[in-house]
């Protein structure tokens, strides 16, 4: 063999650094301890003098102090690599050294954010309650170590009955036609009790007399009352309507029947019926023998007719007045004054001068009331007994147009003891059949749906459902204690049914932002003779809130107070005169807040005093999701309110900025020169904003018009934060962008891959090192959302709208340490699925099958519970 090919190659120490441009980390060690220990024996073994010197183990102290030389060699080179990479921007992986390298171009990394939460007050008792700006809540957040606190951002007043309450669909009133059994009561007295078995007689109420047509009785099966309505529902339907006249008798063919024909009513007047009679005589024999004035006896027919205009005198004895009623039985009950409904076929007699006279027979239920009852000896025909005879206050003698009631049979004629008073039912409501809508019903008081007129109101469910909308009172609705409420949005009406609807209305809303307000403090003396005196506030975090209209664009919540006066913030000294009181905030990479004060040239020196520098700020940020399953808010206490609710996430909170944000920021915000001009320049300024991950922008036309649409991806993904990160940027450039084009904002989706590998590994290396490298070669997010940024799927190396292909993935898995080969067998994105099939090693399947598309407002990215791997052990030999 030559030693050309076969002999051991010291390592050339020291190296040559040699880096190329872009690389994510510098090498910049010239050994390690390896390569310096060789170094060094190589050294010795050359120098002739130390020929004989031979030994090379540690227990030498020559060769402890070579191997003690190449142990601080390594670690003096490994943090002088280290410190290098710190030195450079791109390469920089600790935050404090991002912090002091942005510095140099004039960038801050942006403190972390408060986050804005609202809550819903329950309010108690009947009075209205007043609640103060500046309310504590504090709410355990999910994922959060301990409960964040928060404070209203504004005074309202909440009230009882806007709490938590229902709207409800609009409903109409039908007529009250056949087959209906539901009615609603209407113009009873409220002594009026009325339960099942009770039996009511309903009727058509005619216009000219106080009479009822199409009558029938039907029983009580169950009454409630609901919305201050009082519903019943009947045994059996209505049948009395829609019915040709009956009974129709023409004695003389050119006179109609008197009787009318109703198809539907708009109510029915009802009278509850205590006990019912019989008319006295009803049952006797139809012939009755009587003795002639030669003394033979004879048969003759019964008169069972009964006049209604006069004194019947036929087959009674004694006789009976028109107002004077028999009953069958005893009715020890009735009392003057007690409401008797006579229920009979009447004959009505018409005189016509044109056309003669004419009979007709129509059902009538006539109401009259009792003047007296008295016990009576009575026979009619063959039928004699006692009788309670009852006296009307009027004649049943009705009148119906020119026809008037003068006869009834008494076989037919029925008598109802009422009790209590007419009433009226009316058809049950029925809600509209309309699905959709924005008009809903509020039932509450006149004064509650005076203060919901132009209030925001919250509408939660079905489920987790949420929608923020705002009402306006339309005026009264169809029945008391009912207003009709339009919204700005349309609603699924089956979610607002009366009986069992599904969403609740929070209507005492409170608007709260993170951080707890301390008592002023003192931060320390002022010095005249100090230049750009600092103070360090206390108690980490200082609270920044997002101001859209600020440069940049968060605030603290702090004010500082000099000899008792408040002094002015201002972003820098640049502008500021000699006198101007005004100071700046910083934050240092830890999180600490400082306050310092200006020099006598920019910014005005602070006063000598003891003491005299005060300051007054919130503390708390980073607060960001729903409420933890089972947690309660918990609320300052205050006289009226009962307890506060939490019904949606807390938005807009975000972390301090990281290292990886600011990379890309800050030499974009100094090649911009602090102007909006460029694609870039705006991807820049989102990127700056606090809670902004990643943002692409680009030119489109897909409204008609040109614009700028900017898509987001923020830390918290919800809607509320890319509609504050909108309003941001709209406003940065009204103040330094051309202002030429509409920004449109749209927040970024995650488009979760779904996949499915065999991989074949190294048996020397063990299987949870190899599964661990290939998620984070592939930059799968772990269930807490952590993700190894360099990852194939990680969004730090993503942009919206970039698909990705089988090749890619098959790539990125092979470079995982100990990886021998892969077999791809599924992929599927969202609901798309592309099946890959039959992956050998690393070949890939035809090219109609590689591509992965991803829509223009996601970014591809996957989770460790969508990555299912099948690892199995290969011998080097597979490879």
């Amino acid at each position: 063999m030559s030693c050309q090919h076969d002999c051991e190659r010291p390592p050339v120490f020291p190296r040559v650094i040699d880096n190329r441009a872009g690389l994510d980390s510098i090498d910049y060690r010239i050994g390690s301890y390896a390569d310096m220990l060789t170094e060094m024996l190589g050294r010795i073994n050359a120098a002739p003098e130390l020929a004989r010197f031979t030994h090379r183990k540690p227990d030498d102290p020559a060769i402890a102090l070579l191997e003690s030389a190449a142990i601080v060699g390594d670690i003096l080179s490994f943090y002088q690599q280290l410190y290098a990479n710190e030195a450079f921007l791109r390469t920089a992986q600790w935050r404090d050294s991002v912090a002091d390298l942005v510095k140099l171009l004039g960038y801050r990394l942006a403190p972390g954010l408060g986050g804005h939460a609202r809550f819903a007050l329950l309010a108690t008792g009947a009075a209205p309650v007043a609640v103060p700006q500046g309310f504590g809540f504090k709410a355990q957040l999910d994922g959060a170590p301990k409960p964040a606190s928060f404070e209203s951002s504004a005074a309202i007043v909440a009230y009882p009955g806007l709490s938590a309450f229902q709207l409800y669909r609009p409903r109409y009133t039908p007529s009250v036609v056949n087959g209906i059994d539901t009615f609603v009561v209407s113009g009873a007295a409220d002594t009026l009790s009325l339960k099942a078995g009770d039996k009511l007689m309903v009727g058509a109420a005619r216009s000219d007399d106080d009479s009822l047509d199409h009558s029938q009785i039907v029983v009580v099966d169950k009454s409630w009352t609901s919305f201050g309505l009082r519903y019943v529902k009947t045994k059996g339907v209505i049948t009395c309507l829609d019915t040709a006249p009956s009974g129709f008798v023409a004695l003389l063919p050119q006179f109609g029947s008197a009787e009318r024909t109703i198809t539907n009513a708009g109510e029915l007047r009802a009278y509850k019926i205590a006990q019912s009679y019989r008319h006295f005589g009803h049952a006797a024999p139809a012939l009755q023998m009587t003795v002639d004035a030669d003394g033979h006896p004879q048969a003759q027919s019964v008169d069972y007719g009964r006049s209604l205009t006069g004194t019947t005198t036929s087959s009674v004895d004694p006789e009976l007045a028109a107002l004077e009623m028999p009953l069958d039985s005893d009715a020890a009950s009735i009392t003057a004054g007690t409401t008797l409904l006579t229920e009979a076929p009447f004959i009505f007699f018409s005189s016509l001068s044109a056309r003669g006279a004419a009979f007709s027979s129509a059902s009538r239920v006539v109401a009259r009331s009792i003047v007296a009852a008295a016990h009576r000896s009575l026979a009619w025909g063959g039928q004699t007994g006692g009788s309670i005879v009852l006296t009307l206050d009027n004649t049943l003698a009705i009148r119906e147009g020119r026809a008037t009631a003068i006869r009834a049979d008494i076989r037919n004629i029925a008598f109802h003891q009422v009790d209590g008073e007419a009433f009226a039912l009316v058809a049950a409501p029925q809600p509209t059949g309309a699905a959709h809508g924005r008009e809903l019903y509020f039932y509450g008081s006149d004064a509650d749906a005076a203060v919901l007129d132009g209030r925001t109101v919250l509408i939660a469910g079905p489920g987790e459902t949420l929608a923020e909308t705002q009402a306006s009172l339309l005026g009264d609705g169809p029945s008391a204690g009912f207003h009709r409420v339009n919204l700005d949005m349309a609603v699924n009406y089956a979610d607002f049914s009366y009986d069992a609807p599904t969403v609740t209305v929070y209507g005492n809303l409170v608007a709260a932002t993170e951080g707890k307000t301390g008592d002023q403090i003192t931060l320390g003396d002022g010095d005249v003779r100090q230049t750009f005196q600092t103070f360090a506030l206390p108690k980490p975090p200082l609270t920044y809130l997002l101001a859209p209209t600020s440069d940049p664009p968060q605030a603290p919540e702090l004010s500082v107070y000099v000899g008792g006066r408040r002094w002015t913030r201002v972003d820098s000294f640049f502008t500021s005169s000699p006198r101007d009181q005004v100071y700046v905030v910083r934050e240092d990479a830890g999180g600490n807040s400082f306050v310092q004060f200006g020099d006598g040239k920019t910014g005005a020196r602070l006063p000598s005093g003891r003491g005299n520098v005060t300051a007054i700020f919130r503390t708390g940020s980073g607060s960001d999701g729903p409420l933890k399953a089972g947690a309660k808010p918990q609320a300052d206490r205050l006289a009226g309110i009962d307890k506060a609710l939490m019904p949606e996430p807390v938005t807009g909170g975000a972390a301090p900025e990281d290292g990886d944000s600011a990379r890309i920021a800050a030499p974009g915000r100094m090649q911009s020169l602090a102007r909006m001009v460029s694609l870039a320049d705006i991807e820049a300024e989102a990127q700056a904003i606090a809670g902004v991950l990643k943002a692409t922008a680009v030119w489109d036309i897909s409204t008609g018009l040109p614009c700028v649409t900017v898509t987001i991806l923020t830390q918290s993904r919800s809607a509320a934060d890319a509609n504050a990160v909108a309003e941001t940027l709209r406003a940065l450039d009204q103040a330094r962008g051309a202002a030429r084009y509409p920004l449109r904002v749209v927040a970024g989706k995650r488009l979760r891959v779904h996949m499915a590998a065999t991989v074949g590994y190294d048996a020397s290396y063990l299987e949870d090192d190899v599964g661990a490298g290939i998620v984070a070669a592939l930059g799968a997010a772990a269930a807490d959302g952590s993700a190894s940024a360099n990852g194939l799927f990680s969004w730090q190396q993503r942009r919206f709208g970039e698909g990705a292909h089988g090749s890619q993935i098959v790539g990125a898995i092979q470079n995982a340490p100990g990886v021998r080969w892969v077999e791809l067998t599924s992929v599927r994105v969202g609901l798309d699925h592309l099946l890959l099939t039959q992956f050998h090693r690393i070949r890939l399947p035809s090219a109609e099958w590689r591509a992965i598309r991803c829509p223009t407002d996601s970014m591809l990215a996957l989770d460790e519970a969508d990555l299912v791997l099948g690892l199995s052990a290969a011998n080097v030999s597979e490879a």
